[in-house]
Formats: C-alpha cells, structure tokens, sequence
C-alpha cells in the first residue's frame, strides 16, 4: 500500500506544482461538459469528479494522508486507506468549490454592454452624422474605448462629455447632457 501513497503522492504534487508554475488557469482543464443529449454534468453532481482539478488534490492528499499514517504505523491498514480516501475526497471537493466560486466572482466584476448604457465618458475624438468619433468610458474601473456614434443628427466635439444611450454594433451612441435635456 505505501507503493500506491507514495506514487499517489508524487503525482498530486507533481501536478500542482507544474499548475503553480506554469500559471494555474492556463493549464487547467474546465470545458463545458455538455454532450449531444444536453446532459449537464453540474445537474447531476458529477462535475467535481470530471475534473481534472479534483482529482489532482484528491490524488495528492489521498497518497499524502495515506504515507504519514503508514508511516506513524497505524495498527489497521485499512482504516488507514478509509482516511485516505475520505480525506482526499474532502480535499478534492473543497478545492473544486473554491475554484468555481472564485471564478463565478471573477467573472462578475468584467463590464457587460448593460453596464455602458447611462454611462458618462469623454469624447476622444469629435462625432458628427455619419462621422464616428472615440469616447473614453471608465466602467467597474477599466478605461474602455468604443467607436462613437452621435444620437440622430447631433454633433460634439473632442474633450465634450456624453452619455452612452445605446451600444449597436459594438458602438456606442452618445449625445451630450444639453441634447438629451432638450428632448
């Protein structure tokens, strides 16, 4: 039994130091498991043992909690293997869950087009009809540059602020605050 710990062990580490120094996230795999028949794996409970995350840490504490009990020479084998089974399952699962909770938190904070509508920004470059400019927006803390269109017919210049009324084809209409108080 040590022979499976300890070669458990090594592959488990071996794979999260390798993650840890190649980037992490670059070198994980998390494809969306849906097949032909549109089954989802997370509907079921099974997404945490596809994974490829999951059983890295399940294989690491697995053979880890399995050596250091062989090792202190526990009496009974095979509750030694019972520990190092749940442990490395509690492991597994608690990293995956962590993961995908940090990337659902991640993702959350990138700016969505309904984040630009309403949004005040600087004109870059001036707009006119049929002439479009460049507006600078700040959006959850990035500084974002669109195309810019103007709102039927209106003109503004270079330095001005707008408001973006609408995104269409990944340009922002725009229109100065004494436009759309006119209206």
């Amino acid at each position: 039994m040590m022979t499976l710990y300890l070669v458990a062990a090594m592959v488990g580490l071996g794979l999260i130091i390798f993650t840890a120094i190649a980037g992490g996230h670059d070198t994980h795999v998390d494809h969306d498991l849906t097949g032909d028949a549109g089954i989802h794996w997370d509907d079921i409970g099974l997404a945490p043992f596809l994974s490829l995350r999951f059983w890295t840490y399940f294989a690491a504490t697995f053979g880890l909690t399995g050596a250091v009990l062989s090792l202190m020479r526990a009496p009974f084998q095979q509750q030694n293997l019972i520990a190092s089974l749940v442990g490395g399952f509690v492991v597994g699962l608690a990293v995956h869950f962590a993961m995908r909770a940090l990337r659902r938190s991640e993702s959350s904070s990138a700016a969505h087009v309904d984040d630009l509508i309403g949004r005040e920004g600087k004109l870059l470059v001036g707009i006119r009809e049929g002439q479009p400019g460049k507006v600078r927006l700040d959006v959850k803390g990035d500084l974002i540059d669109m195309l810019a269109l103007p709102e039927s017919g209106k003109t503004a210049e270079a330095g001005e602020t707008v408001y973006v009324l609408a995104i269409e084809n990944d340009r922002a209409i725009v229109a100065r605050r004494e436009d759309l108080l006119e209206n």
